[in-house]
């Protein structure tokens, strides 16, 4: 299995205006280090856009309702067409940079790699606060059940984007997480992150689902 990494900001951020695709030449000259003999194309570009709108428990405190679970009473509600709103906008350079490389793949198998869930542990984010620590000393950290929310929310929208357009996604293996469906502290890294037996476990999880056949 190849890998490719790059800076998201020498990438920058694809765009669709008026029907019209645009990217940088940064992307160009990115997706040309691409095999375009490979059969499948795993895209794990971008997911801290989950981290940006979740993890600090920013005033006032919100929450909303998503599916059979309400919205916690005394936190100020939002309304669900807001937070599809606010979320869609938010994964859109996710979204639009897929695009980009479907249209440039299409005979590839393109699978979109999700971030990792909301780590379950408050006091592991605390402890490793990242660039976030100033904000969290100020505000705390969102109460799980809300990062999960948001998380869940926000690619709920964008996995049925991408299927419509042909595009799978990958979600986090099962083993790395709690009972409540959340990041084990044994697997993240940061505050935001898996650490390296994630990564392990997740290469394990891409094989046996999209590769069948030994790394």
């Amino acid at each position: 299995m190849n890998f490719l990494a790059c800076n998201m900001d020498l990438l920058g951020d694809p765009s669709i205006v008026a029907g019209v695709l645009s990217y940088s030449r940064g992307f160009e000259n990115f997706l040309s280090l691409v095999d375009r003999e490979v059969a499948t194309l795993f895209v794990m570009l971008r997911g801290n856009e989950f981290g940006i709108a979740s993890l600090v428990d920013t005033e006032p405190g919100w929450d909303f309702s998503f599916r059979d679970r309400p919205a916690t009473k005394g936190r100020q509600f939002v309304h669900r067409v807001d937070i599809d709103d606010y979320l869609s906008r938010l994964v859109s350079p996710m979204l639009t940079s897929c695009m980009l490389i479907k249209h440039k793949f299409p005979a590839t198998n393109v699978v979109h790699v999700m971030a990792p869930p909301p780590i379950h542990s408050e006091e592991h984010i605390l402890k490793n606060p990242e660039i976030f620590g100033a904000l969290l000393l100020q505000y705390g950290v969102r109460p799980f059940d809300l990062r999960k929310k948001i998380y869940e929310a926000m690619y709920d929208g964008l996995n049925g984007r991408l299927q419509a357009l042909g595009i799978r996604s990958a979600s986090a293996p099962p083993d790395c997480l709690t009972v409540t469906g959340g990041l084990d502290e044994r697997y993240a890294h940061g505050c935001l992150h898996g650490n390296e037996a994630y990564g392990r476990a997740l290469l394990g999880q891409l094989e046996r689902e999209f590769l069948h056949a030994p790394l």
